[in-house]
């Protein structure tokens, strides 16, 4: 069991190539790979429910060493053929409620139960086709991409938006934050395999994928209570590895259309974000995200889909009473305070250096970044001349240059990162 978990720690951290490697051979599992699917198996969650195939965790991690080369024949067999074996497609759906009181059916969550040997063998492909993909595919989509994270998907959404309203007096932000009707479930197989083709994944495995989404027997439990078995050819099960990664290449075609207007996508969420100047608000109005939808079978979700207004030029919001007192306004700016601090205070009980800490993770993670050229926010970090410091009128200067609010908190925090690399 350790020499398996070895070979899994030397194989899960896998560079990823520099560009697209043309796919123009099928893949199959090496030696190395099969090492790789040891160690998943080793390193299975034991306390997460069995699939339908009545396998569990616990047998599989045990036997780890003796089920691998079995397991290692099955699926090279399996991507050969293009085909699925249909116990490992099976899945049991358990509703899971969104809320504490649900009321109607969209109120829960359908989890797919899949077999727990079908899972890591998903993410042996989920890994070789992240590895596969070209870095310049949908640079705002920040989910399964190396070298990005939510955190990312933020800091470009904050930085975006504090750039454009410094670039003019008038100048304002729209987002749309966008939510899908069951955004896995509409997934059409044919449609998605074309997209796979395009991204130059091989023939073999678009039809393997295909086959993997189309014709899965599952059924749905509730308690004791257990339904009889439906067949179903549409959409990704909510619970498989590979659903995630699938759905984000389905809509990697999603991309704005004008200078004005950006989307940012983590998986399946979306926000579209409209840079309005002049109250010229066309180009984010004409979005094509409605026809895009049609076109794709997925529905926007009117009730859960918000929209956000960032105009520095209104008034900030405050909360008064029928006195005219400040206590409501007062006590709610204290309320966000103390969540804030929370954290620092946790800190300080085990007598760590907060700002250091912050300071180490600001300047690991830009380090990265300006490592990473295909990174979105890579071009915002530059070598600098000389620190910024601030004018006795209260203006920030830089090597003779005022600079507005947004630059230098993009600079001056990550100053060490771009002077080291």
């Amino acid at each position: 069991m350790d020499s398996s978990r070895a070979s899994y720690r030397s194989t899960a951290k896998r560079k990823e190539p520099e560009g697209n490697t043309g796919m123009q051979t099928p893949w199959n599992i090496s030696k190395k790979e099969s090492n790789h699917l040891q160690g998943e198996a080793a390193w299975v969650n034991t306390r997460k429910a069995m699939g339908p195939d009545g396998i569990c965790g616990r047998v599989l991690k045990a036997c780890a060493d003796q089920l691998a080369p079995v397991f290692t024949d099955i699926f090279n067999l399996s991507l050969t053929l293009g085909i699925v074996p249909s116990s490992f497609k099976r899945s049991t759906i358990v509703p899971v409620p969104k809320k504490p009181r649900p009321s109607n059916l969209n109120d829960y969550h359908p989890v797919a139960l899949t077999s727990v040997v079908m899972k890591c063998f998903e993410k042996l492909v989920r890994d070789f086709i992240t590895s596969s993909l070209p870095v310049s595919m949908d640079p705002l989509q920040f989910a399964y991409r190396h070298n990005r994270s939510t955190d990312d998907a933020i800091a470009h959404l904050l930085h975006t938006t504090l750039t454009h309203l410094d670039e003019g007096r008038g100048n304002y932000v729209k987002m749309l934050f966008v939510d899908y009707s069951s955004a896995f479930n509409t997934i059409i197989p044919s449609l998605l395999t074309t997209k796979l083709g395009d991204l130059g994944l091989h023939t073999s495995l678009c039809d393997w994928i295909s086959n993997f989404l189309t014709d899965r027997p599952q059924s749905v439990r509730v308690g004791n209570c257990a339904s009889s078995t439906l067949t179903l050819s549409t959409g990704a099960p909510q619970g498989c590895v590979l659903s995630p990664l699938l759905y984000s290449l389905y809509t990697y075609d999603c991309t704005a259309t004008s200078s004005s207007t950006i989307i940012v996508k983590f998986a399946d969420d979306t926000v579209v974000m409209g840079l309005i100047s002049d109250n010229d608000e066309r180009a984010y109005l004409g979005a094509f995200l409605e026809n895009w939808c049609q076109e794709n079978n997925l529905l926007l979700n009117v009730s859960k889909t918000k929209e956000l207004i960032v105009d520095c030029s209104k008034k900030q919001e405050r909360h008064y009473q029928p006195d005219l007192s400040w206590s409501r306004h007062t006590n709610s700016l204290a309320k966000k305070a103390r969540q804030h601090l929370y954290h620092l205070r946790r800190l300080r009980d085990f007598r760590l250096p907060s700002k250091t800490i912050y300071y180490k993770r600001c300047q690991t993670k830009a380090r990265r970044i300006v490592k990473d050229p295909t990174h979105p926010n890579n071009r915002l970090f530059s070598l600098l001349s000389n620190r910024p410091y601030l004018k006795p009128g209260g203006q920030f200067v830089m090597g003779g240059v005022e600079l507005p609010l947004s630059a230098l908190i993009t600079r001056a925090l990550l100053w060490e990162a771009a002077e080291a690399h």
